[in-house]
C-alpha cells in the first residue's frame, strides 16, 4: 500500500485518507479545502458544473472541524520538517468580505 503513494499526488477526502495513512508519512501537502459557504460541493459533484454554496454549518462549528483535520490526522501524517501548504480565501457573509484571519 504504502509503495503505491510514494512520489504521488494524493487526491479525496482527507477524512477518509488521512486515516489511511501511517504516522509520519508526507513530506509535503497542498491542500485547499472546502470553503464553508462558497461551493454547493455535492450539486458540482453530481452535475459537473459550478454552483454557489449556502451555509451548511455555523462559522465556529466549521473551524472546529478544520482545526480537528488539521491538529490530529494532517499533523499526525506529517514529517518532522515537512510542509503543509494551505490555499484559502476570504468569506463573504451577506455581502460582507472577512479575511480568514478575522474568522
Amino acid at each position: 500500500m504504502l509503495l503505491e503513494f510514494q512520489n504521488s499526488i494524493i487526491q479525496g477526502d482527507c477524512r477518509k485518507v488521512l486515516s489511511e495513512l501511517p504516522t509520519n508519512f508526507i513530506q509535503l501537502t497542498i491542500t485547499s479545502p472546502p470553503y464553508r459557504n462558497a461551493i454547493d460541493y455535492e450539486a458540482h459533484i453530481e452535475k459537473n458544473g459550478y454552483y454557489r454554496g449556502k451555509p451548511r454549518k455555523e462559522t465556529a462549528e466549521y473551524l472546529d472541524e478544520m482545526v480537528q483535520i488539521f491538529n490530529s490526522q494532517l499533523y499526525r501524517v506529517t514529517k518532522d520538517g515537512g510542509y503543509c501548504c494551505l490555499v484559502i480565501g476570504n468569506e463573504v457573509v451577506n455581502g460582507t468580505i472577512i479575511p480568514p484571519d478575522h474568522l
